[in-house]
């Protein structure tokens, strides 16, 4: 069972941190068919108010979790290689963090 002091918690959920400003540059996924997609718009709404570059990829019709079924629908190798390609140039550019 869910420790809901626990999901309450920065660290859980981004949503909750205070001062988002200065974060490096964001790869943000949702999906249409995701419970948790009105929280990750939200989030990618906050980070650009907060001026945080942002490229936000939404697949309408995909479920959560569909990255892992990489093989088994065909938009998952797309979105595979926009996450290679968002690592390659955040490594390449010296990213905080890189």
């Amino acid at each position: 069972m869910p420790n809901r002091r626990t999901r309450a918690t920065a660290l859980a959920s981004p949503m909750l941190v205070d001062d988002i400003e200065g974060l490096p540059p964001t790869l943000l996924v949702t999906c249409g068919a995701d419970p948790l997609r009105d929280e990750g718009v939200g989030y990618g709404r906050r980070l650009e108010r907060a001026g945080v570059a942002l490229d936000h990829r939404h697949y309408a019709g995909m479920i959560h979790a569909f990255l892992q079924m990489d093989g088994r629908i065909g938009v998952a190798s797309e979105l595979m290689e926009a996450i290679a390609s968002f690592l390659r140039a955040a490594r390449r550019e010296g990213r905080r963090g890189w």
